[in-house]
């Protein structure tokens, strides 16, 4: 009786953990939409110089709080786009706001990624 309390007890706490995971990231990809609005704002207002320092400095705190939940390979492809933002920027590229918008794709799929689906368990 003692094992399958312990037993219990444990896959009960590998379930907490799973989804505090889950609400974690998609908090933290809510607050990165919310940078990503500002910078994307002040684009189309002409200067985004400091917007782009301030999401800068947010997607590198996100992608160390990220990388002890998430799979490398997703976080990498997000850090490439997210890095690709700065010299759109410098160049002046129409490609600026379709690259924000690859970046909420790319965070999306994270967040998707890490939700439980019957057809990834089998």
């Amino acid at each position: 009786m003692k094992r399958i309390i312990i037993s219990v007890c444990i896959i009960a706490a590998i379930i907490a953990a799973g989804c505090s995971a889950i609400v974690y990231i998609g908090a933290q990809n809510s607050k990165l939409y919310g940078e990503l609005e500002l910078v994307e704002k002040a684009y189309a207002e002409g200067d985004a110089s400091g917007q782009m320092a301030q999401f800068e400095s947010f997607f590198e705190g996100y992608a160390k709080r990220l990388s002890c939940i998430v799979g490398e390979e997703a976080l990498l492809r997000a850090a490439e786009s997210a890095a690709r933002l700065e010299s759109l920027y410098q160049s002046g590229s129409d490609e600026f706001l379709a690259e924000c918008g690859q970046l909420r794709f790319l965070t999306r799929a994270i967040y998707t990624g890490e939700i439980p689906a019957w057809y990834r368990i089998l």
